[in-house]
């Protein structure tokens, strides 16, 4: 039996692999002045809050494969749900905790934060696509266990297709290293009925994909 337990933020090292989620924590730098953006800049109106898909729900997983099915589709949508806080409203990162707990929801909150406090403009997405090395075991709360209900994904995440810019249209310098294998922890919650990303793991030495 695995048991999964919570994994304390790592501030100091925030994603080794620069791109849509983590670039206001690693020193990037502005192009030259009149550099235009590659894509266009969102409207400078308020938008509303994002919402998180409604239907997510799901039976209590049966098998691995299923595990594997309903987990890699609510890691999909972790990842569609925080790119679009982070082109459309990055003040507020409410709508991941509704497909998100713990770390990776938190790992969310203190980056869209930093994104805002920096005036960065976001366009684009990254993607993300599982591994065969995915593993899946068995996710404990208190005395409750539930067989299949923990998957540990991993996957190439590529952030080439995400940009930002500065307020003023100066596009971000990325680092050359756009993509690296990325580790998601996701555990079935029955309370929920649903899969919810525990955690987004960051590593210390990007290993590309």
């Amino acid at each position: 039996m695995t048991t999964y337990t919570s994994r304390s933020p790592r501030a100091s090292r925030r994603l080794a692999l620069i791109g849509l989620f983590s670039v206001g924590l690693l020193g990037v730098t502005a192009c030259t002045a009149g550099e235009s953006a590659p894509t266009a800049s969102p409207e400078a109106s308020v938008t509303p809050t994002p919402e998180a898909l409604a239907t997510g729900e799901s039976a209590p997983p049966t098998s691995y494969e299923d595990a594997m099915t309903n987990s890699t589709a609510a890691a999909q949508e972790y990842l569609r749900v925080w790119a679009e806080i982070e082109v459309e409203n990055p003040a507020d990162s409410s709508a991941i905790d509704d497909v998100a707990i713990e770390q990776a929801a938190r790992h969310v909150h203190e980056l869209s934060e930093r994104q805002a406090s920096d005036g960065l403009v976001a366009t684009g997405a990254s993607s993300y696509q599982v591994l065969p090395e995915s593993t899946v075991g068995e996710y404990s709360l208190g005395e409750t266990s539930l067989p299949f209900s923990a998957a540990t994904l991993v996957g190439c995440f590529d952030t080439s297709g995400s940009n930002f810019t500065h307020a003023d249209g100066s596009v971000v310098q990325m680092q050359p290293i756009r993509s690296g294998l990325i580790r998601m922890v996701l555990v079935y919650l029955e309370s929920e009925q649903r899969w919810m990303v525990k955690d987004f793991i960051d590593p210390d030495v990007v290993e590309p994909c």
